[in-house]
């Protein structure tokens, strides 16, 4: 109906399904959350019922958790089709912290779950300026990685890439070449090797250093 701009019919269907889903036997429960989900995307796609879909959200949380409680990985569905929803960058930062306090609750603060939680709002806090804030959240997915991961494995060779990419970005070249040659002892370890590409962004970040150099003097 959408796409036959006819979103009205659209709406009315969709509810007209979710009561008939909310009026069955809990063997429909799978089914009625996946059309709350689709539901909710529906609305936001649609300029004259975008601004129900938080409403509709709230519902889609409150089934969530009396299916399966507020201390389950249901929660981070939830906090994830927040973010999908955000309208802007600085909406979407505050959901993606709500996923790390989700994820912090769930499993920890040196879970990779949590790791990948911070990650997430690392790049949020990019994308809004805050670039200190994002340097902070990489550095402690170093820590994590380290913890949670084995000698070669790729989370501990890229979230030095990442935290030596922002380092440059601040032009702290000297320690932005410093971890990328960490991560390069690790790409070497890895199956296959990376290191190649950590090469590559060792002499990016010298030219960087250089043309830097060059705009002082």
């Amino acid at each position: 109906m959408a796409r036959r701009k006819a979103p009205e019919k659209g709406e009315q269907l969709h509810r007209a399904y979710l009561a008939v889903l909310e009026s069955s036997s809990v063997d429909q429960l799978s089914t009625l959350l996946g059309e709350q989900q689709q539901f909710i995307r529906f609305l936001n796609q649609q300029p004259d019922f975008r601004g129900q879909a938080a409403a509709a959200l709230d519902g889609y949380q409150e089934s969530m958790v009396a299916a399966h409680g507020m201390e389950t990985n249901a929660m981070t569905q939830v906090s994830n089709l927040r973010i999908e929803l955000a309208r802007t960058l600085q909406e979407e930062a505050r959901n993606v912290e709500e996923l790390v306090r989700v994820e912090e609750s769930l499993s920890g603060t040196t879970s990779r779950p949590y790791m990948q939680a911070i990650q997430r709002l690392a790049g949020a806090q990019r994308a809004i300026g805050n670039s200190d804030r994002a340097l902070s959240l990489d550095l402690q997915a170093i820590h994590i990685a380290d913890l949670t991961s084995a000698p070669n494995d790729f989370q501990r060779f890229q979230t030095r890439i990442n935290v030596a990419s922002t380092l440059a970005f601040l032009q702290r070249f000297d320690e932005a070449e410093q971890l990328a040659a960490d991560a390069l002892v690790i790409a070497k370890q890895m199956h296959p090797p990376q290191d190649v590409q950590v090469t590559n962004q060792i002499e990016n970040i010298r030219r960087q250093k250089e043309t830097a150099r060059a705009i002082v003097h």
